[in-house]
């Protein structure tokens, strides 16, 4: 009789597994918190072809600032919250993207990231992105570009309010596909990349930088992300800008 139970049972479960649904469902992960040094693996760890989550320090928002939702890629859309959100909360503010005017941060083009940030104060916040901060695809198994901020941003959000952000960044992973509405990131940690550091040092010390030198600072950090190279002829360049 035990078994005769075992063997509906574990074919009630292979039906379940099987079924599909239209809505995707992510397993998001937090990496771990690391501050030391490590192999020069450590520090290429998410970049390029690399697997992992990148080297560095974790992003923590000021107290009192929440995301509303989820971070997600490409052009703003809706799609449902990852498991392990507060889906309540997520629905219950959720708007029509055609009813959300998102302001724009940050430089770049590849990487176009879109979340809401709320103020649950009675005051303004104005929450500091610093230079260096790489936003990473959420899954287990990432096939998405990670992005890199290569010089701070200041987000003022006003007392007791929400604003829409797209973020602009730098991409980290020259083979990968583009960041999609599907796909839920993490504003994730601040780069312990000793040749992103010596990049976000430079340009976050110009009071502006020019689009039209996108790109050949986005051949700068695919150098250091996948194709090597990287030297004293780049930061030349990128001084000179």
């Amino acid at each position: 009789m035990k078994s005769i139970i075992y063997v509906f049972s574990l074919a009630v479960m292979v039906l379940l597994g099987s079924c599909t649904s239209d809505n995707p469902v992510f397993q998001t992960f937090d990496p771990v918190d690391n501050h030391v040094s490590y192999s020069s693996d450590y520090y290429t760890n998410g970049l390029g072809d690399n697997p992992g989550i990148p080297a560095g320090e974790l992003y923590s928002f000021p107290q009192g600032i929440d995301i509303v939702g989820f971070v997600h890629g490409n052009a703003p859309s809706y799609v449902p919250p990852p498991e392990g959100y507060d889906k309540e909360k997520y629905l219950a503010n959720y708007q029509p993207v055609s009813d959300k005017t998102y302001e724009t941060y940050g430089w770049g083009s590849y990487v176009n990231l879109y979340f809401t940030l709320e103020n649950t104060t009675n005051q303004e916040i104005i929450v500091t992105l610093p230079k260096g901060t790489i936003c990473h695809e959420a899954d287990h198994d990432p096939s998405s570009q990670h992005g890199i901020l290569v010089k701070t941003v200041n987000i003022p959000i006003p007392a007791n309010s929400t604003k829409d952000i797209h973020l602009v960044m730098f991409c980290c992973n020259a083979h990968r596909g583009v960041a999609a509405p599907d796909d839920p990131y993490k504003i994730g940690i601040i780069t312990a990349n000793p040749d992103f550091q010596t990049v976000c040092n430079i340009l976050d010390s110009k009071s502006y930088i020019d689009p039209a030198d996108f790109g050949t600072i986005q051949t700068i950090i695919w150098k250091i992300t996948d194709n090597g190279g990287f030297g004293q002829a780049d930061i030349d360049v990128l001084n000179a800008l």
